[in-house]
C-alpha cells in the first residue's frame, strides 16, 4: 500500500500504483479496502461513462467490506462488555478504563467516515435520503410514493426497476449436472471475480422458481419499471394450502375461530416509563382503572376478550372505550383462526430423490416445500430419520409456514431482493452524465423544487404526520393587526382607525375583530408549517443533486 501510494503521486507511474493495489487485493481478500478505493479514484480521474462502471464495483466491495468490519468490531465490544460484567458480578477487581473497547470504538468511527464518503460518491438512492430526515418509515413512504410518482412523469425520477447487473442462467442440478436443469439469477459486475449467484433464504426458496421465470419472461419491461403487487400472485398464502389441504381430505373436522384476543406479552410496552406513558394515555372515563389495569391485561393475556372483561363490570360506554383504546394500543388483537383433524399420515424422507414428502396426492406436490416445512417445525425426531404428521392430530392453518396474505408475502420478497440489490431503489436524476456542470445541476434542482412544491398530497402527509402547531390565542394590537389588514380584504380596511385609535369615539366589535385576527393567526402559523415542511422534503431531494454526482475521491 505505501508503495503504492507512493506511484500513485506521480501520473507518469499510476500504472504501477494500481498494480500495486491490485497485489494488495489478490492477497488480502477479506480486508483490502483501501487498496479498492484507491483503485476506484485512479479510475475515476478519467471520469468516463466506462471508467464509472468499472470504479462502482470496486466502491461496492469496500462498501461491503467496511460493513462486514464495522460488525465485527461491534460484536466485539459486545462481548467485552458481556464479560466485564461477569467479571463485576463475581467482584473480580475491575479497572476503570478499558483500552480495548476505547480503540476499537474510534476505529468504528473512523471506518463510519469512510463509510460515508463512498455512500457520497455512489450517489444515495430517493429512500436513503428521505430515511436520513424522516425516520419514521409510514412517512417515509408516504413521500417516496408521492414524490416518486410526480417525478417520474416528469422524467426526473428513475423509479424501482430491475438492475442491469442481474441476468438469469441455466445450470444443471442433476448428479452429473446434466440430468436436469433450474434456472436462477445471477448477479453479474463484468469480471469473474465479481459473478454471484442469488442465494435464498429458506422461507423464500418455495417462491424462487416463479419469480426466476417471471423476470426471465419480462426481463426488458422489467428494466424499466419493477412493482411491489409484480410479486403478489406469485405468493402461496396460508389459506390456499389449508383449503387444498381440506378439499383433499388431509384435514377434517374444522373449527373456525374468530375472536379478539389480549395479547399484553406481545405489546412490547416494558419498563415503568413505557406503562405510565400507557396509562397516561388512558380515557378519562377509564380512570378508575388505571390502578388495576396492567394487572388485569397480565393476568388474562391469550385469553378472549369478552370473556376475561365481564368480572371488570363495566357498563357499555366504559367497555366500548377500553376495547377501542386496547385495539389502538395492538394489545387486542382480532384473530381468525382455522383448525382441524389429520386424517391421513404425511412423512418426510429426507432420502428421496424427486420430493420429500410421503403421501401427499397430485393436487397438493405443487406445495411439497411447504408441507415438508411444515411436518419439520413441528417434528421431534432427528434429522436423517422419516419424520410423520399423524392421523388424528390437531392442526392449525396458522401453523403453516407462509405468509398469512399475498401482500406479506410480496413485502419479503421485495425486502429481500432490495437487499441483495436485484432491484433498484428509486433515484432522482439531476443531471445527464458525469461531466454535468454546475449550471446544469443547479437548473435541475430548480425543476424538481418546483414539482415537490406543487405537490397537492404533501399537505395531507404533513397534517398526518406533523400535526399543526398549537392555534394562536394572543396576539399584537400594534404588529398582528396591522399586517392582518394589509393581508385581509379591502373592507376589513375601513375598521382600522376606529379599532387603534384611542380618540376615535366607540370602537368596532372588538372580540369579533379579535377573532379575526387569531383566525389569520393560526392559518398563516400553518401555512408556514407546511411550507417548512415541504422544505424539508426538497432539501433533502436537492443535497442529492451533488451526492449522486459520482466523481474523484480527495
Amino acid at each position: 500500500m505505501t508503495l503504492g501510494d507512493f506511484f500513485e503521486k506521480t501520473k507518469e507511474t499510476e500504472h504501477k500504483a494500481n498494480h500495486c493495489y491490485i497485489q494488495v487485493v489478490k492477497k488480502e481478500p477479506d480486508d483490502c479496502p483501501g487498496a479498492l478505493i484507491r483503485q476506484a479514484k485512479l479510475i475515476l480521474r478519467e471520469a468516463g461513462s466506462v471508467e464509472k462502471s468499472e470504479a462502482k464495483p470496486l466502491l461496492i466491495r469496500a462498501r461491503t467490506l467496511i460493513e462486514n468490519k464495522i460488525g465485527q468490531l461491534s460484536i466485539c465490544n459486545d462481548l467485552v462488555k458481556k464479560t466485564l460484567k461477569t467479571h463485576e458480578k463475581s467482584g473480580s477487581v475491575m479497572i476503570n478504563e478499558n483500552r480495548f473497547e476505547e480503540q476499537t470504538t474510534n476505529l468504528i468511527s473512523l471506518l463510519q467516515v469512510h463509510l460515508t464518503a463512498i455512500d457520497d460518491i455512489l450517489g444515495r438512492s430517493v429512500v436513503g435520503a428521505l430515511a436520513m430526515h424522516f425516520p419514521k418509515e409510514e412517512e417515509m413512504q408516504d413521500i417516496l410514493a408521492l414524490i416518486t410518482d410526480e417525478l417520474k412523469h416528469k422524467g426526473h425520477c428513475k423509479p424501482y426497476r430491475l438492475s442491469n447487473s442481474v441476468s438469469v442462467r441455466s445450470i444443471g442440478v442433476g448428479k452429473d449436472m446434466s440430468d436436469d436443469h433450474q434456472t436462477v439469477l445471477w448477479m453479474d459486475y463484468g469480471t469473474t471475480s465479481q459473478q454471484r449467484r442469488i442465494h435464498w433464504p429458506t422461507e423464500l426458496a418455495e417462491y424462487e422458481r416463479a419469480i426466476v421465470q417471471r423476470i426471465d419472461e419480462r426481463r426488458d419491461a422489467l428494466r424499466q419499471s419493477f412493482t411491489k403487487c409484480t410479486l403478489t400472485d406469485v405468493v402461496v398464502t396460508q389459506n390456499q394450502v389449508w383449503e387444498e389441504l381440506v378439499k383433499e381430505g388431509y384435514v377434517v373436522q374444522e373449527k373456525i375461530i374468530d375472536q379478539d384476543v389480549i395479547r399484553w406479552a406481545q405489546s412490547q410496552i416494558e419498563g415503568d416509563s413505557a406503562v405510565k406513558d400507557f396509562l397516561e394515555r388512558l380515557p378519562t372515563e377509564l380512570d378508575c382503572l388505571k390502578t388495576v389495569l396492567v394487572d388485569w391485561l397480565k393476568r388474562h393475556d391469550e385469553e378472549p376478550f369478552d370473556d376475561a372483561v365481564i368480572p371488570l363490570k363495566l357498563d357499555n360506554v366504559a367497555l366500548k372505550s377500553l376495547e377501542s383504546f386496547l385495539k389502538e394500543s395492538q394489545i387486542v388483537i382480532h384473530i381468525n383462526h382455522r383448525q382441524g383433524v389429520l386424517s391421513k399420515e404425511i412423512s418426510f424422507d429426507p432420502n428421496r430423490t424427486s420430493s420429500p414428502v410421503v403421501g401427499l396426492s397430485e393436487q397438493l406436490t405443487k406445495f411439497d416445500h411447504l408441507i415438508a416445512m411444515w411436518i419439520l417445525q413441528s417434528s421431534s425426531e432427528e434429522l436423517g430419520e422419516s419424520a410423520f404428521k399423524k392421523v388424528g392430530e390437531t392442526v392449525s392453518r396458522e401453523e403453516l409456514p407462509c405468509p398469512k396474505d399475498s401482500e406479506e408475502g410480496a413485502e419479503k420478497i421485495w425486502k429481500y431482493l432490495l437487499s441483495e440489490g436485484v432491484i433498484k431503489e428509486p433515484k432522482v436524476a439531476f443531471a445527464p452524465g458525469l461531466n454535468a456542470n454546475k449550471e446544469d445541476i443547479e437548473s435541475r434542482r430548480k425543476e424538481i423544487t418546483e414539482v415537490v412544491e406543487s405537490l397537492a398530497g404533501v399537505k395531507e402527509i404533513c397534517w398526518k404526520h406533523r400535526p399543526p402547531p398549537e392555534p394562536v390565542t394572543e396576539h399584537s394590537v400594534y404588529y398582528d393587526v396591522p399586517s392582518y389588514w394589509a393581508d385581509s380584504a379591502w373592507n376589513a380596511v375601513g375598521n382600522a382607525f376606529n379599532y387603534v385609535n384611542p380618540f376615535g369615539g366607540e370602537k368596532s366589535d372588538d372580540a369579533s375583530q379579535a377573532t379575526n385576527v387569531d383566525e389569520w393567526l393560526t392559518e398563516k402559523q400553518n401555512k408556514q408549517h407546511l411550507e417548512a415542511y415541504k422544505r424539508d422534503v426538497v432539501w433533502r431531494l436537492a443535497a442529492m443533486g451533488f451526492q449522486g454526482k459520482l466523481c474523484c475521491l480527495r
